[in-house]
């Protein structure tokens, strides 16, 4: 079952309603029409909705999903309807020829390591310091010659990290394997995802050995790569999809601070790389997600439960005692969130999320059970606003998560551009500068804040090099510390190390 799957567990959290007050607002009502996609029990597709979204514009051509596909074989159907999905890509048949990729899994399998045990893990542990600190041959042959087997794979996906879009239809899983009935959309299969984040592992490990042997060109193509395939990634609506997007931008992001730190670049490959990061090649439209994708999920758990089934969140409820017109109002909670990340300033989108998530833990607290309240003597108006309030904020719990983890994405993108001006800045000059204003104009055309607090990112030189962070939301400064050095959670940024500076 796909990751994305959590309303089980925040079932027991948020048993009422959430507090919000303008749920009933006429407009919050999702225009349906004659022409929604039907399921054979006559419900809205909303997969098919969202795929018809999708894929406009789409051919097998300029999606990268189908050259990935053939590199990765077909293992990554398990699980879903392969003929459906080829049909959603405007595939006859399964795409072959390419050469194939082995990533960690696949490779673990192959030097006879089984999941759990104390050599799986070491070789787990292996793989994932060597995505993040360069290694040579002699110190890993074995690694080496796993990476070197996958070099035709790694140039496909290269090559394919170039086209212009990226889809992975939204397909569900196989019910026949199942023995419970889910909310449709939540079985989407993930698998694409998560083998892209395999694929980035593979390209960071690789780039690592890049700068060992002093390959600089090399190792920059495998981060750029990383990084083309996070931005793809990004063009899917829902929330897990692009959280998993982010997953593989930090893999980029990480590999990025190690190649500043190696000190091999030259005055102009910084220039050119901040200029490379400056423009997302993707724009992310969260609110558009918002409004379509997440609000399909409510609605979808909606008619599953008006059948009489669990709808994934392990209760059953007597939506008989209710009025349906009345609960899909509590939609308008997907305007109100849509309209947030409208917000120019992150801090402010950043706080009126966390303002919302607080107060609905709050309510949790004082209000009575979702049972309790359906089987009241209130009006049927009154309970059945309250249980779609409920039934919002089941799938709303990822949003502060998102909104977090966007804002960090943000910190992190300044962080590197910083890094880059740092770089060319000691290259210009043979030292650091004493402080970020120094940079301007020559190595930056301006000097990014903080995103969470609008401040200037705490900079502070020493023998070795320097530190470059954010104090986070709190605006505590914990010296660059993180838990469990320190008892905020929230100071994120870099220390680059470079002894032969000056």
């Amino acid at each position: 079952m796909a990751w994305r799957r959590c309303p089980v567990i925040w079932l027991v959290m948020f048993a009422v309603a959430s507090p919000f007050v303008v749920l009933g607002q006429d407009n919050a009502v999702p225009t349906r029409t004659a022409d929604d996609p039907r399921l054979p029990n006559g419900q809205i597709d909303y997969l098919a909705k969202l795929n018809d979204q999708l894929k406009q514009g789409i051919t097998p051509d300029n999606n990268a999903v189908v050259p990935l596909l053939e590199i990765l074989g077909p293992q990554v159907l398990e699980g879903v309807d392969p003929q459906q999905l080829l049909r959603e890509l405007g595939l006859d048949k399964f795409p072959a020829g390419a050469p194939q990729l082995v990533l960690q899994r696949e490779q673990a399998s192959n030097r006879g390591l089984i999941e759990p045990s104390a050599e799986y893990d070491e070789w787990s542990d292996l793989v994932e310091k060597a995505a993040i600190k360069p290694w040579t041959s002699e110190q890993h042959p074995d690694l080496a010659e796993w990476v070197r087997a996958n070099g035709p794979g790694l140039a496909a996906v290269e090559k394919a990290s170039h086209l212009p879009r990226f889809f992975w239809p939204l397909v569900p899983s196989d019910h026949r394997a199942t023995n419970f009935t889910e909310i449709r959309i939540l079985t989407a299969s993930m698998k694409m995802f998560d083998q892209a984040r395999d694929i980035a592992q593979l390209l960071a490990i690789r780039a690592m050995h890049g700068l060992a042997n002093r390959d600089l060109e090399s190792a920059i193509r495998d981060i750029q790569t990383i990084r083309r395939l996070a931005s793809l990634m990004t063009q899917s609506l829902g929330s897990a999809e692009l959280l998993a997007s982010f997953a593989v931008d930090d893999r980029a992001f990480r590999a990025e601070i190690v190649l500043i730190e190696s000190g091999l670049l030259k005055l102009e490959q910084c220039i050119a790389y901040r200029e490379y990061i400056e423009t997302p090649l993707v724009p992310l439209q969260l609110p558009q997600r918002i409004r379509t994708f997440e609000r399909y999920i409510f609605l979808d758990a909606l008619q599953s439960l008006q059948r009489g089934e669990s709808a994934d969140i392990n209760a059953k409820f007597d939506l008989r005692k209710l009025d349906a017109v009345e609960i899909k109002k509590a939609g308008i909670f997907y305007d109100w969130m849509a309209d947030c990340w409208q917000e120019a300033k992150p801090l402010n989108r950043f706080w009126k999320l966390a303002v919302w998530h607080n107060g609905l833990i709050e309510v949790v607290l004082e209000r009575g059970d979702i049972w309790t309240i359906i089987d009241s003597d209130a009006s049927i108006e009154v309970r059945s606003r309250f249980f779609g309030d409920f039934l919002v904020s089941l799938f709303a719990a990822n949003f502060y998560r998102l909104a977090e983890s966007e804002t960090r994405q943000q910190t992190k993108l300044d962080l590197l551009k910083l890094a880059l001006a740092l770089e060319s800045y000691r290259l210009a000059h043979g030292m650091f500068p004493e402080t970020l204003k120094e940079l301007q104009p020559n190595h930056i055309p301006s000097i990014p804040l903080e995103p969470y607090t609008e401040k200037a990112f705490v900079y502070q030189t020493n023998s070795d090099g320097y530190q470059l962070y954010s104090t986070g939301p709190d605006e505590v400064d914990d010296q660059g510390r993180r838990w469990p050095e320190a008892k905020s959670l929230d100071d994120f940024g870099i220390t680059i190390r470079l002894p032969h500076s000056k």
